[in-house]
């Protein structure tokens, strides 16, 4: 089975009845909110290390391992870019979360009419999308998916 129809299966039970999918692809956002906090949060255990400087140094040494090591991940996992999923269907515009683990939807974050307008720029490995106030990143894979869906309406039939 291939990808787009294992993803279209997957929108299913997001739909309203008689809802179809017409174009599903993964897009990528990036929350500037989330990379602020995991900042703040690395900045924070870093001062009070600084703090315990003056009493042993390979003590300081081991804790500023352990909290950088540890910050790096939280900062890795949080000011990361999420997956989401676009999808057009007969009737809407819709914007998914997807699921960290699993990659399925979980749910739906934005709903708009099927004509809403939004603003593709290509790029070398990414596709810039601009949906409302959302700043997407499309994968090569899916630029034809991007190309149908800010094709006019007249075009797709």
């Amino acid at each position: 089975m291939a990808l787009r129809d294992k993803m279209r299966g997957w929108v299913a039970p997001h739909l309203d009845e008689g809802e179809r999918p017409d174009v599903v692809l993964i897009v990528l956002i990036r929350s500037w909110k989330r990379a602020l906090l995991a900042l703040a949060l690395y900045a924070a255990p870093l001062a009070a290390v600084g703090a315990l400087a003056g009493t042993a140094p390979i003590l300081v040494l081991v804790l500023v391992a352990a909290v950088v090591g540890g910050i790096a991940g939280l900062v890795a996992s949080t000011a990361g870019p999420r997956k989401m999923m676009l999808v057009r269907t007969d009737r809407s515009l819709m914007l998914l979360s997807l699921n960290p683990v699993t990659g399925r939807p979980r749910e739906v974050l934005d709903r708009g009419p099927r004509d809403t307008a939004f603003r593709a720029d290509p790029g070398f490995l990414l596709d810039r999308v601009m949906f409302g106030p959302y700043d997407l990143w499309v994968a090569r894979r899916f630029r034809k998916d991007v190309r149908a869906l800010s094709a006019p309406e007249a075009a797709r039939r």
